[in-house]
């Protein structure tokens, strides 16, 4: 439980959850969770997953100040929370993308967006068969002559390459 010495985090905390599903109720929860006492984050995190069930995947999307902290090996617990994760402009190398891939706060991602992170085809086939997300989309861009390259997961372990965009 959050700290009732934080003022109306706590009020708010439980409004957030209580409310309809929304863009804005997503980034004041992220939000209220940067603001959360570090010997209390994992708690809010454990009593915000049962009441974000009902949440659209594509609104629960990693703050890309979480995803920084992840990618520069500091992942906070509330990367738990979210269903999409979205890197963009950020070359990334192999043992990184691994990393990435076998993350256990990523588990229950459904949806992972590489773009333009330095992806050539071979190591975008490597990331996909290494990946164990049972459904994400990644879009690897090059600056140079490829705009992307979008992988889907027709389903577990099955991976397609999927349309140049």
């Amino acid at each position: 439980m959050i700290d009732p010495s934080q003022g109306d985090i706590e009020a708010s905390f439980d409004s957030l959850l209580a409310a309809p599903p929304s863009e804005p109720a997503w980034r004041a929860l992220t939000a209220l969770l940067d603001r959360c006492p570090a010997a209390l984050l994992e708690g809010a995190v454990a009593r915000a997953l049962p009441a974000l069930e009902a949440w659209p995947d594509a609104l629960r999307r990693a703050p890309g100040a979480w995803v920084d902290a992840l990618l520069e090996g500091r992942p906070g617990p509330g990367l738990a929370l979210c269903r999409t994760l979205i890197v963009v402009g950020r070359r990334l190398s192999a043992a990184e993308l691994s990393a990435l891939a076998a993350h256990p706060l990523l588990a229950d991602l459904t949806d992972l967006r590489l773009f333009d992170v330095g992806l050539d085809d071979a190591l975008a086939s490597a990331f996909a068969s290494a990946c164990s997300l049972p459904l994400y989309e990644v879009i690897a861009g090059s600056q140079v002559t490829v705009p992307g390259i979008v992988w889907s997961a027709r389903h577990q372990g099955v991976l397609q390459a999927g349309a140049v965009v």
